[in-house]
């Protein structure tokens, strides 16, 4: 695998977690996670940790039933779970239903993330990077955004592809940035494919051919 077989990395265009929460998808999150139907409410969670949600709505008190359930997944985080620390991570982030607060966000998510739970190292991994909650610091994010990329996180590996296409943190590298949105593509990340049809005029066929072998052969750690 040569220099493909292990990558350090940071990133530059994701959105941060917790971004334009609608009222209505935050709601469905939580139903999902309270009936344990993990798949939607991660992916709900997910939606709104990557700011797909386009309409942004002005933050509201929460209800009681929203603040029962915070208090339950507070209580299962304190108890180790590490799902519900990364919704606690969210929550905080976001400021919905508590006070808005980086670092206890940033406490969440590292606790989730130490268990190996993806999608919190990632949001660790952009804290570090945009100085959320902790001072900036390139090579823990980094750190952070490949533990979860070499894992199999979409949203990590694309952060890679983003990181070495600008040359932030690493040395600029177009191929290494082409292999990585092929895999975040393959591994169902929206945007990859766009980002890594950008980068084929400045790459000659060899070096596509051999980031695509590479790419087709990969697998998580």
């Amino acid at each position: 695998m040569g220099r493909f077989a292990k990558l350090v990395l940071p990133v530059v265009a994701l959105c941060m977690v917790g971004s334009a929460v609608v009222a209505q998808t935050f709601e469905q999150a939580l139903q999902a996670y309270e009936r344990k139907d993990y798949k939607t409410a991660l992916a709900a969670f997910m939606r709104l940790a990557q700011g797909d949600e386009e309409v942004a709505v002005e933050v509201e008190a929460p209800t009681p039933s929203q603040q029962q359930k915070i208090a339950s997944y507070r209580k299962a985080a304190e108890q180790g779970d590490a799902a519900a620390q990364f919704i606690m991570g969210l929550v905080y982030f976001d400021g919905r239903g508590v006070a808005q607060d980086d670092r206890q966000a940033e406490a969440w998510y590292r606790k989730a993330a130490a268990q190996g739970y993806t999608s919190a190292q990632v949001n660790l991994g952009l804290m570090y990077f945009f100085g959320r909650g902790v001072s900036r610091d390139d090579q823990q994010a980094v750190a952070w955004l490949r533990k979860a990329a070499d894992k199999g996180n979409a949203y990590g590996q694309y952060g890679l592809g983003l990181v070495y296409m600008v040359g932030r943190g690493v040395p600029k590298d177009k191929e290494l940035a082409y292999f990585w949105f092929t895999v975040a593509g393959a591994n169902g990340h929206r945007e990859a494919s766009g980002k890594r049809n950008q980068l084929e005029s400045e790459l000659t066929a060899q070096q596509i051919a051999k980031a695509k072998a590479y790419a087709k052969n990969w697998k998580p750690s």
